[in-house]
């Protein structure tokens, strides 16, 4: 009867629900005979079809794309549209038709795939130029051995330069920082973009290379809209971002390093050297800069926000220790990547918080990182800046930032962001000199939009203007 559904508001009244429902007898027996009894879910809810219209999606997808541009904005289109259905799960055609995962359950999919879903070759609908890309598929976009192979050797990569991290990252965070006590008011926006690029080039490469060109050739590496016309204009940005990353390219192929890593490369059938060139600079150039620029400009906008919480960090001689929840809590406010997106390889029923529903086979799913994120089921007061609540690490595993859960061991067979235990160090060590080496304020509070959608939607908009910036003696 279980099997079939049979258990349901159809069948019984709601107090006879509610007596089912908080019988947890049967969850008990089934959560003695598996291996992870916190992953058992028991529900006695009838699969249910995805709520919303299917329906003339070609009409749908521009009206709902301009609520979500220039209506409600990306917050309140999606909270009203879970608003609307009294459901975690709906069909949505903002940019792109396909089903939206809003509850931590129901985003459990994205980091067991299992085979249900598999990775286009975009973020959605977003696609960088191939000029810039060097005509390779980033493997990030991948599945299979093509996914695979690549991920394997950036968890090689990352963990044959681990010893030069901490190093390497304090160096160059001391050099652009004396600039910024230098000059006491200072566009931390650009500096912390200019640093990043600066560490992440180093650290890999060994290579010094022009800041400003190349986070700006990052920076707006999804743009260049219409593509075009930015082709046909050999004056467009486009062409300037080409040649900044051919230059790259040169450069990264003659540099011992690049030997390095090509040999680690072989070792694992990747022998294109060109291709191999191109997937290291996206992977270093788009997922680990513009995720590291985005965290480390919000762990700044907290800690300006919350003065209390500083002066308290910077009062506990046990600082350290109390680092790694400040950018938890951080991520869980404003993760880098709000989206995370797989196609459904075949028709199976979504698991969710309220009760399963049918996915069908070639839909498009799309979890919204930073919704889930404040699940008020799972986080009190979740909307509320409060890093003493991942002090007991209680709630990592509903931390799916990385495209996996915070505390999962990631793997090359998986989705999970291979560099997601190392940013959040990195994070650390950010915030750590930030609080202990140097006092500054921001000109202006900083706010994050729930409105504009854009390539740094999580970061704080604006300049991020200092009023000072001074070495603490």
């Amino acid at each position: 009867l279980l099997s079939k559904n049979i258990f349901g508001p159809d069948t019984f009244t709601p107090e006879g629900m509610k007596i089912i429902t908080d019988t947890t007898c049967l969850r008990d027996i089934v959560a003695r005979n598996v291996s992870n009894p916190s992953d058992v879910a028991c529900s006695f809810q009838s699969v249910k079809p995805v709520p919303g219209p299917q329906r003339f999606a070609p009409l749908l997808r521009i009206v709902e794309t301009l609520d979500f541009a220039f209506g409600r904005g990306w917050e309140g289109y999606f909270t009203n549209k879970a608003a609307k259905y009294g459901a975690p799960v709906f069909y949505s055609h903002a940019l792109l038709s396909g089903v939206v995962v809003m509850d931590t359950k129901g985003c459990e999919v994205f980091t067991n795939w299992d085979g249900q879903l598999a990775k286009d070759e975009a973020f959605g609908t977003t696609t960088a130029p191939k000029e810039l890309t060097g005509g390779v598929v980033p493997s990030v976009f991948g599945n299979g051995a093509a996914h695979e192979k690549y991920k394997a050797l950036y968890q090689d990569i990352l963990m044959a330069r681990r010893g030069e991290l901490t190093s390497t990252f304090q160096a160059v965070l001391a050099t652009h920082a004396a600039d910024w006590v230098a000059n006491d008011t200072t566009c931390l926006r650009d500096g912390i973009e200019r640093m990043c690029i600066g560490f992440l080039f180093n650290w890999y490469f060994d290579l010094d290379v022009d800041t400003d060109a190349v986070r700006k050739a990052y920076n707006d590496i999804f743009g260049h809209k219409p593509r075009s016309w930015a082709r046909l204009n050999p004056f467009s940005d486009l062409h300037k971002a080409q040649a900044t990353i051919e230059d790259l390219t040169v450069r990264l192929k003659v540099s011992p390093r690049f030997r390095e890593y090509g040999q680690m490369a072989k070792a694992k059938g990747l022998n294109n050297e060109t291709a191999l060139a191109q997937q290291l600079l996206f992977m270093v150039g788009m997922n680990n800069y513009l995720g590291l620029q985005s965290m480390m400009k919000s762990l700044v906008g907290e800690l300006a926000n919350n003065p209390e919480y500083t002066d308290a960090l910077r009062a506990d001689p046990q600082m350290d220790s109390a680092l790694p929840s400040l950018v938890q809590e951080t991520l869980r406010l404003h993760p880098p990547v709000f989206f995370i997106y797989g196609r459904a390889q075949e028709d199976f029923v979504l698991q969710t918080s309220a009760g399963g529903y049918q996915i069908v086979k070639d839909t498009h799913l799309t979890g919204v990182i930073p919704l889930v994120q404040r699940d008020p089921e799972i986080y009190e007061d979740s909307d509320t800046f409060r890093p003493a609540r991942h002090a007991d690490g209680a709630h990592a595993r509903h931390l799916i930032w990385p495209h996996a859960q915070t505390d999962a061991q990631v793997t090359a067979t998986d989705h999970g962001c291979p560099g997601k235990d190392v940013a959040a160090y990195i994070g650390t060590l950010f915030a750590g000199a930030m609080v202990r080496d140097y006092e500054w304020d921001l000109r202006d509070a900083p706010e994050w939009t729930d409105r504009k959608f854009d390539l740094n939607v999580a970061a704080p908009m604006g300049d991020m203007t200092t009023s000072y910036f001074r070495n603490r003696v």
